[in-house]
């Protein structure tokens, strides 16, 4: 079963596609290769990944305990250049939440912006 998904698009690097999954107790990270950003998101293949089922289900665990402001940047500032993120958490009969920023985060959304970066990171230096 899907739990999250983890994508970050620099403007001038290779993206990275990072997905989460667990059946009982269980837990698997998956990668893709990201093809194409706008005006949607395409990932080809699928691979499973070596890494920590216990650091796993931490990062999830962590994730779907925050309580924030779900606001949105209204500042109205645009940019062409930088790094877009998103994370998306699944749960049970279909339900979802996805969090899309680029560059500089909404500044209610520091605490999931922090185990995103850290789960990036940690996901960077796993194994294929």
């Amino acid at each position: 079963m899907r739990r999250f998904q983890v994508v970050r698009c620099p403007s001038f690097s290779p993206s990275q596609f990072w997905e989460g999954c667990n059946s009982g107790a269980e837990w698997a990270l998956y990668r893709s290769d990201v093809v194409e950003t706008r005006p949607q998101l395409m990932v080809i293949g699928y691979e499973q990944v070596k890494f920590s089922f216990v650091e796993l289900h931490g990062f999830f665990k962590r994730l779907v305990r925050l309580s924030f402001p779900i606001a949105p940047d209204l500042s109205e500032m645009a940019g062409l250049d930088g790094e877009t993120t998103e994370l998306a958490l699944f749960g049970s009969f279909h339900s979802e939440v996805r969090f899309t920023w680029w560059s500089m985060p909404p500044a209610g959304w520091k605490p999931m912006v922090k185990v995103v970066d850290e789960m990036l990171k940690a996901f960077s230096g796993a194994a294929i």
